[in-house]
């Protein structure tokens, strides 16, 4: 049986009762329930009756309350309202953090089911594009704000070269040979976990999309419903990464958006074919990306950077120091080979293959 939130901090058997009384005691009137799923670093409940998530965090996975104000400001309704309510607990139990969010009403993309007659993601797709440039336009902080993974981007990549399985490591090296140029590019705030887990979906209706002109049916096909974004959810571990650094999460929601086709999601030609839908529509958004083949190239790196980073060294509850192993981390390796090696992987390969001049133009 997988450890829940509290066998996995260590925490007292009676740290549960504690929270939940801690949350009733300030929401007295208001109807409290558990999700039926937990986050791996947080204790929620939500409060149905102000429509809030309580969330009750240890004090080594805080929510900074200046990134997630940025994260509001630069996304707008696509990233949660969060408010710090006070501390819980005290040394003996762990103290943790309590913390309030907007409700957000929708589906979490990991559990979603399509049910009958399908639907589209192709706007979804769009939307995730849209997600990515907000962050670009927005701009960085010149790279002078780093955090625990922004203060460290060479060292993680010289251990990756040095510990990862041997059919990996080709492709840390066009990353390494690169870096002096991908930390030229805008350090913009970057998700730390960007994943079908944290990606709030909702379905729009077929007449909703007609309404929009987007609704026509192919050939006599009933038009079908479409997948759309409603919100990316935790931000607790979200930093300032260069451009490109947080398109590991296109990868992840991609993934599961291909194995969705096997379930009556509309066939647009898998992985490969969505990755186009993205680029198509975020070059639209970026000219640069379409003007200067150098900045596209070190935002594919930085996206090749990304991926190596959160699947090939072990999240170990926020430890981040160890480099993932075979029969140890099977889960992120199996992600490293169905992103790197299987369908649609072959920009990865162009990649891995070509020889970047570690020079500006």
């Amino acid at each position: 049986m997988p450890e829940n939130f509290f066998t996995r901090n260590s925490l007292p058997e009676t740290t549960e009762r504690l929270l939940f009384g801690t949350a009733l005691a300030r929401f007295p009137t208001s109807v409290l329930i558990e999700p039926a799923v937990q986050g791996y670093c947080s204790y929620t409940l939500l409060n149905t009756t102000q429509q809030l998530v309580l969330q009750f965090r240890p004090e080594k996975h805080a929510i900074d309350l200046e990134v997630a104000a940025l994260a509001r400001g630069v996304h707008g309704a696509w990233a949660p309202e969060t408010e710090f309510l006070g501390f819980v607990g005290g040394k003996e139990g762990g103290r943790m953090g309590f913390y309030r969010h907007g409700l957000i009403p929708g589906r979490i993309l990991a559990g979603f089911r399509t049910g009958e007659g399908g639907v589209e993601v192709g706007g979804l797709v769009r939307e995730l594009a849209e997600f990515y440039a907000q962050a670009y336009r927005y701009g960085g902080c010149g790279g002078e704000r780093r955090g625990k993974v922004g203060g460290s981007l060479e060292g993680r990549l010289v251990m990756l070269s040095e510990g990862l399985p041997a059919r990996f490591r080709p492709f840390v090296s066009p990353v390494l040979g690169e870096l002096s140029g991908i930390v030229e590019l805008p350090w913009v705030l970057t998700h730390g976990d960007f994943s079908a887990d944290n990606v709030m979906v909702r379905l729009e209706s077929a007449e909703k999309r007609k309404e929009r002109g987007k609704g026509r049916s192919r050939g006599g096909e009933k038009s079908k419903r479409e997948l759309r974004l409603k919100a990316v959810i935790d931000w607790a571990e979200a930093e300032f990464l260069p451009f490109g650094t947080g398109l590991y999460g296109l990868e992840s929601i991609l993934g599961h958006l291909d194995r969705l086709n096997t379930s009556n999601v509309e066939e647009v030609g898998g992985r490969s074919r969505l990755r186009e839908i993205f680029w198509s529509e975020l070059a639209s958004l970026i000219p640069q990306l379409k003007a200067d083949e150098k900045f596209y190239e070190r935002v594919k790196l930085a996206g090749l950077m990304g991926v190596l980073f959160w699947h090939g060294i072990a999240f170990d509850n926020g430890a981040l120091d160890r480099v993932v192993e075979e029969g140890r981390d099977d889960e992120e390796i199996g992600l490293l080979d169905e992103i790197l090696f299987g369908e649609g992987s072959e920009d990865f390969a162009e990649l891995k293959s070509k020889r970047v001049e570690n020079s500006k133009k």
